[in-house]
């Protein structure tokens, strides 16, 4: 049988992370471990009190399913349909199992994750650093802080995200990914993003 374990673990953020609807210091995850045959695949639930996720209710998810992985992680997709929609197992909880499944079977084979993915090993695709909600020398700072990505994700939604985008431009020619996380309403969207156009935004989520 397929046999799961868990922790939690704690993180300490460095910066406070604030979003338009509230701010964090730290968060906890569950570590999860599936062990098959003496091979053991690990995967991370990171629960969002957004979805109604908290590290509780994922090791109650995780207890739940525990007796029902069965004996063959190879079938990943038909463990995961089951688990989502027999079960009705959180999203955290399901993509820390998924990614233990995929980490568990690429291991039992030998193979790196990429190659059971059908990927091949040329360099990593860019991905964008995120600098949340704060005054505007404090966000150039982050993004000083690193200058190694291509891409910057800015979250507002405070107020003044005109004046704090039209601030940070001046730390760095990389695009801009905006994200209000749902502090905007539709018309201020609209109107928003025709002043922000100038300013080298990718996209707006």
């Amino acid at each position: 049988m397929i046999e799961l374990t868990y922790k939690r673990i704690n993180l300490q953020l460095v910066h406070p992370f604030r979003l338009s609807r509230g701010v964090s210091t730290e968060k906890t995850n569950i570590v999860v471990s599936l062990q098959w045959h003496g091979v053991t695949g690990i995967g991370e639930a990171a629960p969002h009190s957004y979805f109604g996720e908290t590290p509780d209710s994922i090791e109650a998810d995780l207890e739940q399913v525990s007796r029902h992985l069965g004996d063959d992680p190879y079938l990943i997709d038909e463990l995961t349909h089951r688990l989502r929609h027999e079960m009705n197992l959180s999203g955290a909880a399901l993509a820390a199992i998924d990614m233990a499944l995929h980490d568990l079977v690429a291991r039992s084979l030998k193979i790196p994750l990429y190659r059971l993915l059908g990927l091949s090993a040329g360099p990593a695709k860019p991905t964008s650093f995120t600098i949340a909600i704060a005054d505007p020398e404090a966000m150039g700072q982050r993004i000083q802080e690193a200058p190694e990505f291509s891409v910057y994700k800015v979250k507002v939604g405070n107020g003044s995200d005109l004046e704090t985008l039209a601030a940070l431009r001046k730390t760095t020619t990389q695009p801009f990914r905006v994200d209000a996380n749902a502090g905007w309403q539709v018309e201020e969207a609209i109107e928003l993003w025709k002043q922000l156009a100038p300013l080298g935004i990718e996209f707006l989520e």
